[in-house]
């Protein structure tokens, strides 16, 4: 902690947490933008160990069906995608729509080696829209609500 002197005698001694302000500082660094995860941090949380807490085939099962076609809104690396592609089958597709174009072309490597890259087709969208025009039987919006801006447009 470090004291603020006060500018009048009368006002009460305020305290600053300099951790806050140094964690404050490299967050906004590090996150580039408030509502945007970072690509690079994506490594941390979509890996075969997040399989054990979210479980895409439970969470998918009922909704995802061969032949359907599906679309994974905020689809980051492809953790869902990925299991989407395997669900819908070769009849199906999975439209993987996201703001930042290194993390599609990672799910497309990543797509190519599990042999779902026929399935899986990325979008590039925009901060304010989306932009796909199919129609689906299905969308996934998960873990990326928190990053928009526009909420109340982005749900109507």
């Amino acid at each position: 902690m470090v004291y603020v002197k006060p500018r009048e005698q009368h006002q009460p001694k305020r305290y600053v947490n300099m951790n806050i302000v140094f964690f404050e500082k490299v967050r906004k660094i590090l996150l580039m933008n408030e509502h945007t995860c970072p690509w690079w941090l994506a490594y941390t949380f979509d890996h075969r160990i997040r399989r054990l807490v979210h479980k895409p085939e439970s969470i998918l099962g009922p909704y995802v069906k061969p032949g359907t076609t599906v679309a994974d809104i905020g689809c980051g690396m492809g953790f869902f995608s990925l299991e989407m592609a395997r669900l819908v089958g070769k009849d199906g597709s999975v439209l993987s729509v996201d703001l930042q174009r290194h993390m599609l072309e990672i799910l497309e490597k990543r797509a190519r080696r599990s042999g779902f890259g026929h399935l899986i087709r990325t979008h590039l969208c925009t901060p304010e829209r989306i932009g796909i025009q199919q129609q689906c039987d299905f969308a996934l919006t998960f873990w990326m609500v928190h990053e928009v801006n526009d909420k109340q447009s982005f749900l109507a």
